[in-house]
């Protein structure tokens, strides 16, 4: 959160507003306050651009991406050797997390709750094991079309 304020007041919440309303976000800096609003789509949005700096080598990218490893993490996956990097955040009942997901073929996962403090954990795990395990069969489906298609290639 410090990270947020600094930029602020070094870029301005205008200029803030425009870069990410031009990548497609919808609801960030709509009202007057510091901290914004945000939704899934722009949870998702955020984190496909740190995706997308973290794939252009420079020197600052895995500096950057580990301070989002390091982070306090409430998305998980069922294994724990795969890379998470996320932001949480919270206010009053609002507990949200935001994350990329670094397993073969990465993807990013906001949860968005108003569940406080109360069995927080208990729902965010289950989410996330139900998007992973889609996510898994989803590109198994694509793998086993690919390798049809392939071989009907070669039949014919």
């Amino acid at each position: 959160n410090a990270a947020h304020l600094m930029l602020n007041n070094k870029y301005k919440s205008s200029n803030m507003n425009d870069y990410w309303s031009n990548l497609g976000t919808t609801s960030i800096f709509k009202n007057n306050t510091a901290w914004g609003n945000i939704n899934a789509d722009d949870a998702a949005i955020y984190m496909e651009e740190l995706y997308n700096y973290y794939i252009n080598d420079n020197k600052y990218n895995e500096e950057l991406l580990s301070y989002f490893d390091k982070s306090w993490k409430i998305i998980s996956t069922p294994d724990n050797n795969i890379r998470i990097a996320s932001k949480s955040g919270w206010s009053g009942a609002s507990l949200h997390d935001v994350a990329l997901i670094f397993d073969e073929n990465p993807y990013t996962l906001a949860i968005l709750s108003q569940r406080g403090y109360t069995d927080y954990q208990n729902f965010f795990d289950t989410v996330s094991t139900l998007i992973y395990e889609f996510h898994i069969e989803y590109w198994n489906q694509k793998k086993q079309i690919f390798f049809a298609k392939n071989q009907l290639l070669r039949i014919n």
